[in-house]
């Protein structure tokens, strides 16, 4: 599936930007990443796990990423490195935040509970 979306960068796709195809497939692969957030560590912070594909994870620092984007796209200018970097690190922020659930209030929930006399 790669194979095509590289022979079609090649070609120029149609725009003539070469590129835009690299980009797209790169876009897509870390689009689809499985982050597994681990344990925090007390002098780094929060570790996420970044799981590519078979041989292809890696603990999330913005230097890492940034290697291993360069290494597995060598085709992307800087730009749109940098594009991965921050859309990958957005990814990766939400992984560690915590979820703000709000609780619902309606009298379906509450007619049961006690409420203190005042």
């Amino acid at each position: 599936m790669f194979g095509f979306l590289k022979r079609f960068s090649m070609v120029g796709g149609g725009n003539g930007n070469g590129n835009a195809a690299v980009e797209a497939e790169a876009r897509t692969v870390l689009g689809s990443a499985r982050l597994f957030p681990r344990a925090c560590d007390p002098d780094d912070g929060p570790r996420v796990v970044v799981w590519l594909g078979p041989r292809q994870n890696f603990i999330y620092s913005p230097e890492e990423a940034e290697r291993r984007i360069g290494r597995l796209w060598p085709e992307l200018d800087l730009k749109q490195v940098q594009r991965m970097l921050r859309y990958l690190g957005a990814r990766v922020q939400a992984a560690i935040e915590p979820e703000r659930v709000t609780e619902r209030r309606s009298w379906v929930r509450d007619w049961a509970t006690p409420r203190e006399k005042e």
